[in-house]
C-alpha cells in the first residue's frame, strides 16, 4: 500500500498561498453560514447545504490552513451555498466513485465493512497503524531519558506558602515567588512528622522440599548448565521415586 496521503482537488500544496490558522477558518465559515442561501446554487435542493469556495476567488484572500492544505477566503462574499453532493463534485471527489476524507477511493479491496455496518479506508488504516507505530518507537526512545516529573505541592506546603505571600506583602518584603516557594519547602521539611506504625514483618515462608531439590541440583551442576525447567523436573523424579522406594 502507498504510505503516502494522495492530495485530493483543491487539497494540493500552495506554497505561493498565505498561511491561515484553524481559529479563522471556522470564523469565516461560520459567519458564512449565517448568510448562507436557503437552496443549492447547482441544483436547487434544500437538503444537506454547505458553504463552498468559489472557484473565482482573489487571490490575495485565499488562505490555506491545515495538513490537508484546505483553502479559505477571508471575505464571506466568495462563499457559495452548495448541497453534499454538488459540494464534493466540484472538490474532485465525484470522479471514480466515493473516497474517504483523504482521497482514497472506496473500490472493494480497499473498502473494509465493520461490525456497525461502516465503511473504512484501508489505505488509511495501513497509514495509521504505520503512525502508531512511529509513535511507540520514539516513545521507547524518549524512556530511555526520562524527563522529571513535575513536583506536586503538598497540601500543607501549600498553606504556608500562602501565610508567607500574605506576611511578604504585609511586611512589603523584597521576595519574589521563588524565594516563598523555596522558604515554604524548608519549613515544610523541618516540620515533625506523623509517625507511622511499622508494618509487621510477614512470615518468611518456608522452602518445600521440592524446591529445595532443584536449588541443590542447580548448585551442583552449575546454573549455566542445568535450567530451571530441567532442575525442577529431576528433583521432581528423585522425590517421586523416594516415595515409591520408601513404601
Amino acid at each position: 500500500m502507498n504510505d503516502t496521503h494522495p492530495a485530493p482537488k483543491g487539497t494540493e500544496p500552495h506554497p505561493d498561498l498565505t498561511p491561515g490558522t484553524t481559529t479563522e477558518y471556522s470564523r469565516i465559515h461560520k459567519q458564512a453560514r449565517k448568510v448562507m442561501a436557503r437552496a443549492c446554487a447547482e441544483c436547487g435542493t434544500t437538503k444537506q447545504l454547505e458553504v463552498a469556495l468559489r472557484a473565482d476567488a482573489p487571490k490575495e484572500n485565499l488562505r490555506v490552513v491545515g495538513e490537508r492544505q484546505r483553502r479559505y477566503s477571508t471575505d464571506i462574499a466568495h462563499y457559495r451555498t452548495l448541497c453534499l453532493p454538488c459540494h464534493r463534485a466540484a472538490n474532485g471527489y465525484a470522479a471514480g466513485g466515493p473516497r474517504c476524507k483523504w482521497g482514497h477511493e472506496y473500490t472493494p479491496a480497499n473498502t473494509r465493512i465493520d461490525m456497525d455496518g461502516s465503511r473504512r479506508c484501508r489505505e488509511c488504516i495501513h497509514r495509521q497503524s504505520l503512525e502508531l507505530q512511529a509513535r511507540r518507537k520514539l516513545e521507547a526512545l524518549d524512556g530511555v531519558m526520562p524527563k522529571r516529573p513535575r513536583r506536586v505541592v503538598p497540601p500543607v506546603e501549600a498553606r504556608i506558602l500562602e501565610r508567607l505571600r500574605l506576611c511578604a506583602e504585609r511586611r512589603r518584603l523584597p521576595l519574589d515567588e521563588r524565594s516563598l516557594a523555596a522558604l515554604a519547602r524548608a519549613a515544610y521539611r523541618t516540620m515533625p512528622k506523623p509517625r507511622t506504625p511499622r508494618p509487621k514483618p510477614k512470615p518468611s515462608t518456608p522452602l518445600t522440599e521440592l524446591t529445595q531439590r532443584a536449588m541443590d541440583l542447580r548448585a551442583q551442576a552449575g546454573a549455566d548448565v542445568l535450567s530451571i525447567h530441567d532442575a525442577v523436573a529431576r528433583a521432581s523424579q528423585e522425590l517421586a521415586a523416594g516415595v515409591r522406594s520408601s513404601r
